[in-house]
This record gives structure tokens, sequence and C-alpha cells, in this order.
């Protein structure tokens, strides 16, 4: 199984070894990133990027623009490329008012996504994740602050992709003293 995702924000450290972080537990349980797309928050880039990992994967993960702002579009942009409503969804809703409080109202924005998907409760922040599946192709839609999409990513996605690919993983650390390589593959066969 291979995966894509694209990801909407700025070449900041942190973000950038979340990305990291996500390739290599993606890798550690078998599954082979093929590509890392970096977009901006438009419209266009966003659908693009999106349809070019559908095309070629059937996992995709995206990170960021979820938020309360008119320019956060991911929800939107995701919606309309999958052809598919934005609905309010009640379970969002809910999660986001234990999350908020009183505040929720001004937080509403968040809990439309598309109709079909179910929402990713969020440990870290107030705006949810998503997760749908089109044609067999599943979708995480995770957050862009680098606490809350590494939140979500351990406690959604890497839950979930043993039971998607069927893979096991197992990881053997093994201590050498001053072997020779040969002589370690030869040990451990």
């Amino acid at each position: 199984m291979t995966s894509h995702y694209y990801s909407k924000n700025s070449p900041r450290t942190e973000y950038n070894t979340i990305l990291r972080l996500i390739k290599k537990s993606l890798t550690e349980l078998g599954i082979k990133v093929r590509r890392i797309i970096v977009v901006l928050d438009d419209v266009g880039e966003i659908g693009w990027a999106l349809t070019s990992c559908l095309e070629a994967s059937d996992l995709v993960i995206t990170t960021g623009s979820l938020g309360f702002t008119s320019d956060d579009v991911t929800l939107q942009t995701i919606s309309r490329a999958l052809n598919l409503f934005l609905t309010l969804s009640e379970e969002a809703l809910e999660i986001i008012k234990s999350r908020a409080g009183d505040a929720a109202l001004q937080y509403l924005k968040a809990a439309h996504i598309p109709k079909g998907s179910r929402p990713l409760y969020n440990r870290a922040g107030i705006a949810t994740g998503v997760y749908l599946t089109v044609s067999n192709k599943h979708i995480f839609i995770l957050p862009g602050v680098p606490s809350e999409m590494k939140a979500v990513f351990e406690d959604h996605v890497l839950p979930f992709i043993p039971s998607l690919s069927g893979l096991t993983s197992r990881r053997i650390i093994v201590k050498t003293e001053h072997m020779i390589e040969a002589e370690v593959d030869t040990a451990i066969s």
C-alpha cells in the first residue's frame, strides 16, 4: 500500500518535524509514502493536490486549514472536489462544544464536514479532524496546528492503518559490539 499526503502550511521547523514524524510512522507500518505536497491556502491548489494524490493512492492524509476563519478552505474544497455536500455534523458540533464550552458558536464553521465523513476528536484543540472514504480511498483530514495534527494523527490515523493494510509491523533493535556489517547480517539471518 502507498500513501500520499498533502499539506497546507508554511515551512516552519515544528511543522516540518511533524511531517517527518508522520512519514516515519507510516513507513514503520509498512506504508510507502510516495509523495508529500505542500500548497497554499488556495482552492485550486488544494483541489489539484487532493485529486493528484487520490489518482495515485488509496490513502491520503491532508493537514491544515480546518479552522474558523475565512481563509480556512480545506473542507469546502475537498467537498467540492469530491462532489460532496458540506453539512453540519452534530457529532462534530458536540465535540467542539466539549472543547470550547459557551464559545462553541464562534467555531461553528469547523462543525461543517463533507457528507458521509466522520469527525475525529482532537484532544489538543477545538477543530476536529475528519475521516472519509470515497471509492475505496481513505482520506484523513488533520488540523494544521502542529500539536493538534500530531494528536489526531496518533489517536486516529495510526490505530487505523493496520486494519486498512492488513499489515503488522515489528521493530527489532540489535545492539552489537564492533561487528562487521556482514557478520551482523549472518547472525540475525
